[in-house]
């Protein structure tokens, strides 16, 4: 009769200890709480708090949907932890949100019977002729503390960025403003 080897025996149990390791790290990654366990996460994080999207996970926007999504998403956040500790980071950490993400969850506000026209405002203009995205204008809603500083919706600093020659002169408001 053939007994195992020892080192068989050892083997299955370090594959075996090492597919359960990746399997917590895979599970415990994914929640607002290890990404909050970074001291640089932590003004965004209470930021996320107050906002209105509290009740959505980092992963909803940070990462694309599926394995490769959330594959790239952790390749990206390592690099930058990489980045961090050897002291090549330039300045604070940052993740930008597609406007593809963003429409995940608010197309028919943004686009509603797919015009783009919301009101007045024509979020279809800003996002193909300009080129802009949903954060430079609204990225103050997630990690901003909108709330604790009790703005609700967008104001003037929020186009500031980009509309300033409008927004020095008050004859141009009805540019944007409509009564």
């Amino acid at each position: 009769m053939h007994r195992p080897s020892p080192m068989r025996g050892l083997i299955v149990v370090g594959m075996a200890s090492l597919v359960i390791a990746l399997a917590v790290a895979v599970l415990s990654s994914q929640t607002t709480d290890f990404c909050s366990s970074c001291h640089e996460m932590n003004k965004p994080y209470r930021g996320w708090q107050l906002s209105e999207h509290s009740h959505v996970g980092c992963l909803t926007c940070h990462s694309d949907p599926g394995m490769m999504g959330y594959l790239k998403s952790k390749v990206r956040g390592l690099t930058e932890l990489w980045r961090f500790y050897l002291g090549g980071a330039d300045g604070p950490l940052e993740s930008r949100v597609e406007p593809r993400v963003c429409l995940r969850c608010h197309e028919e506000e943004v686009f509603p019977g797919g015009d783009g026209a919301t009101g007045w405002f024509k979020h279809r203009l800003h996002l193909t002729i300009y080129e802009g995205d949903c954060i430079s204008c609204h990225g103050r809603v997630v990690h901003r503390a909108r709330k604790e500083l009790g703005e609700t919706e967008l104001g003037h600093q929020d186009c500031q960025p980009c509309h300033a020659p409008l927004l020095d002169d008050e004859s141009q408001c009805g540019s944007c403003h409509r009564d």
